[in-house]
């Protein structure tokens, strides 16, 4: 099939290196059919797009299986690039094929979390989480850039055993002096993490935790509670249980 012109500024949530998505403002310009060229090469034909990134000023090519979502670029309002596609003069049949994305787990570093927080804990947390439990956040390094991605959604995975305190001191005085910094602090006694089912979905662990409160000379325990990982994390960023 011939370049069919496509001429639509979009924001297109790509994936790249790494399972990585994020969002591109885009100017697409045409796409065309890519067939294999041989059976080891890939299984199905492709839709290729050539792209104008219109923060990177840049010229690429975007794989139609490497799209998430597409947004109008003045809206906001997501759309779907198969709709698109179909829309121009693409077969169906292909179109389905070449835009159905075929990863294990969608990856994103447009989140909010980083450890430049008190004593390296996560900025704006009510509890003092240090890099020590990245992984339970769902977090990684990348090989390339340092920057950390999250899945998307993330797939929690608190355990029996972690301990947070409303103060990063309790982590770093005597425990006596400690105690007259600390109001509040939570540990979990079970948990089962969360565990993802799909690109793009998790189904839901759950954490049940022991609440404490300082007097200054001794941590009392003040509530049992249960919550899903995700409720978990929201209630170490603020503060406060929630429940959806």
């Amino acid at each position: 099939m011939r370049n069919v012109a496509v001429n639509r500024d979009l924001w297109v949530h790509y994936l790249s290196y790494g399972n990585v998505a994020r969002w591109r403002r885009a100017r697409v310009r045409e796409a065309w059919r890519q067939d294999p060229p041989d059976p080891d090469s890939f299984p199905k034909p492709r839709i290729l797009m050539n792209v104008v990134d219109l923060e990177a000023h840049s010229t690429k090519t975007f794989r139609a299986d490497r799209v998430v979502e597409v947004a109008d670029f003045e809206t906001g309002e997501i759309s779907d690039l198969a709709s698109i596609l179909k829309a121009i003069g693409f077969d169906a049949g292909i179109v389905d094929g070449a835009t159905k994305t075929v990863i294990d787990r969608v990856r994103t570093i447009e989140h909010d979390l980083s450890f430049d927080g008190v004593n390296n804990g996560l900025a704006g947390w009510h509890f003092h989480v240090p890099p020590a439990f990245r992984v339970a956040l769902d977090l990684s390094d990348l090989p390339r850039g340092g920057q950390r991605s999250q899945g998307m959604p993330p797939a929690y995975g608190f355990s029996v055993g972690d301990t947070f305190y409303d103060n990063a001191a309790a982590r770093r005085l005597a425990w006596g002096d400690a105690l007259w910094k600390i109001d509040q602090a939570v540990q979990v006694v079970e948990a089962i993490a969360d565990q993802p089912d799909g690109p793009r979905s998790v189904r839901d662990g759950y954490v049940v935790a022991d609440i404490y409160r300082s007097d200054g000379e001794k941590l009392h325990h003040n509530q049992r509670t249960r919550m899903c990982q995700r409720e978990f994390a929201d209630f170490l960023r603020t503060g406060l249980i929630s429940r959806e």
